[in-house]
């Protein structure tokens, strides 16, 4: 017959149980393996439970309860590494998130791994340790094969949203707006979570309404779009899609959706910028204007009249800026002297060609992109006209401008 535990004897097993449960949550926790199984909390809110339960199996004097509670702790948490996958999160259809189900494992695997010890405790000598764990085997298994989640029931799409499963494609409906820096930028017809989406369209496909291929110039504001891509989407603002294998016009948005679209474009991305231009007297002028997206330049081509197929090529800036290392401390130098290039298109010279003074034309574009970028005590423009340097019958535009 054995002795009945006295009150040292259930603080010496709770205490060892919480300080073995304490070891379990350091191990799993955020700092040590938390980039990697990437749970923040979850480990915390699983370590009080268990503390809870040891708390409770120390008046009865469980021990099962309080040797099994720190197992099926760092158990789980194996478990939920080994079986665990990620799952997409619709909303209206659309993927909208990406979760993983590894906090549910490693969940369920905890609470059966206490249950099925109580149940052991109660019964006592009627269950024999095969039979435990065999069951614990058997609740385990069911553990790692737990669904991929909520998320992970596709029937719920509609015809904007579809999805593969071997390829992991997936397709939404959007809006397209207009070309931002070598990315597209589109509105996504989600419903309520409908958002400005940025699309990279290095090694994307992009077809028009009768399936020939076209460029991303060719897409214009209003065209309704089906975006193919890998079901990520970038938390950024506007939201970004990195990898797009596909982007086709399949017809035209109504006008209230186009509106709406361009409406919720402006409202966050309208800044104030200093645009300068040629006036009808022939000397050059500046005016404070509200540009969308940073797009001055678009602004310049209005007040200058210059014509629509005149685009930026690419524009990037080079500075002697850089970072000095004195021990512990880093110093960073600003930049002294700053250098910006744009590309134009090859319709830039015969618009440069038509205007009454190639020089002032081309400084009121010089001053208008050294008035919308970082300043420093040095800061020059060099034009290039596909790559070439501009030069014209009248003007050698090829050097530092400003």
């Amino acid at each position: 017959m054995m002795k009945k535990a006295t009150v040292k004897d259930k603080i010496f097993w709770a205490v060892g149980s919480v300080v073995a449960l304490s070891i379990c949550y350091l191990l799993s926790h955020e700092d040590v393996l938390g980039q990697w199984h990437g749970m923040k909390q979850w480990p915390l809110f699983l370590f009080l439970i268990g503390v809870a339960v040891i708390f409770f199996a120390a008046f009865g004097f469980f021990r099962k309860v309080m040797i099994c509670t720190p197992v099926g702790y760092i158990l789980g948490f194996v478990m939920a590494m080994i079986f665990n996958n990620d799952y997409p999160l619709y909303s209206q259809g659309v993927v909208v998130e990406t979760r993983n189900n590894a906090w549910q494992i490693w969940t369920v695997s905890f609470i059966v791994m206490i249950a099925v010890s109580v149940v052991w405790e109660i019964a006592g000598k009627h269950v024999k340790r095969k039979l435990f764990l065999l069951i614990c085997v058997v609740c385990f298994t069911a553990c790692g094969s737990l669904p991929e989640g909520e998320g992970a029931d596709h029937s719920n799409t509609d015809s904007s949203t579809s999805e593969t499963d071997d390829d992991s494609i997936y397709e939404i409906e959007a809006i397209a707006l207009n070309e931002n820096g070598g990315s597209l930028l589109f509105y996504t017809l989600n419903g309520i979570n409908s958002s400005l989406v940025s699309v990279n369209t290095n090694n994307t496909e992009l077809t028009a309404l009768d399936g020939t291929r076209i460029t991303a110039g060719d897409f214009i504001t209003g065209q309704l779009v089906i975006i193919t891509y890998d079901g990520m989407i970038a938390e950024s603002y506007p939201e970004q899609i990195l990898k797009c294998y596909k982007i086709r016009i399949v017809g035209e948005s109504d006008d209230g959706e186009t509106a709406n679209a361009l409406e919720k474009y402006r409202e966050v991305h309208t800044t104030e910028s200093t645009v300068y231009y040629v006036n009808t007297s022939g000397t050059l002028e500046y005016k404070t204007v509200s540009v969308i997206f940073g797009d001055y330049f678009g602004e310049w081509k209005r007040l200058n009249n210059v014509p629509e197929d005149v685009t930026s090529l690419k524009m990037f800036a080079e500075d002697n800026a850089y970072d000095e290392t004195n021990g512990e401390t880093i110093i960073h130098h600003t930049a002294t002297v700053r250098d910006y290039y744009l590309d134009l298109s090859s319709e830039f010279l015969p618009y440069l060609a038509s205007v009454t003074d190639e020089q002032l034309a081309v400084s009121s574009l010089v001053k208008t992109i050294i008035g919308n970028n970082p300043p420093a005590a040095d800061t020059a423009v060099f034009l290039t006209v596909n790559g070439d340097p501009l030069i014209t019958e009248k003007n050698d535009f090829s050097k530092r401008l400003k």
